[in-house]
């Protein structure tokens, strides 16, 4: 990814407003604890994932290479969710139109781009936490996109002991007067 007007558009539709550039790379020297970097490449791409959800329009991985303020190229990513209301989803046309009305109340898509606005992080038992949120837009009335940090999948063994001690977690979580 060069920084040509494709990729600019891209990055647009993903929340970053028509000049895309600073956003991106004070997000991006965030990531990177530096005081201002140089955006040198950008490359979106779509993520795979092969489970349909009524509210999530797109999953993307936003990541290229920076030169930080020494000189240094760096390399960052972002994963992006752009999340909708249910009605988008064309799996919401499988329901009778009469359902789909009183259904709409009742899909809160709203709910993870509010999490990711407020302070639930700040309030989360130790040993939980939220990845964290770089950028969080309002696409239009019906959709947001959620710029968050790469969490890399590791393949752990869930067992008995890692059980317990999620269960444990989220039992601290279901009760915290905080939460």
């Amino acid at each position: 990814g060069l920084l040509d007007s494709a990729t600019l558009r891209g990055l647009a539709e993903l929340g970053l407003g028509p000049q895309p550039l600073p956003l991106l790379e004070a997000m991006v020297a965030a990531q990177l604890g530096r005081p201002r970097v140089r955006l040198l490449t950008a490359r979106r791409q779509a993520h795979p994932y092969d489970r349909p959800a009524l509210t999530t329009a797109g999953r993307h991985l936003v990541c290229g290479t920076a030169a930080d303020d020494t000189g240094r190229a760096r390399d960052y990513a972002f994963f992006v969710k752009v999340v909708q209301a249910w009605r988008r989803s064309p799996l919401s046309a499988e329901v009778p139109e009469p359902l789909r009305t009183r259904l709409t109340p009742l899909m809160p898509w709203r709910t993870e781009p509010d999490i990711y606005r407020g302070d639930l992080r700040r309030r989360l038992p130790r040993g939980l936490r939220l990845p964290h949120a770089y950028h969080v837009t309002d696409l239009d009335a019906e959709s947001a996109a959620i710029w968050l940090e790469r969490v890399p999948a590791r393949r752990v063994r869930w067992d008995l002991s890692r059980h317990r001690h999620a269960a444990h977690l989220l039992g601290r979580l279901a009760a915290s007067p905080s939460v």
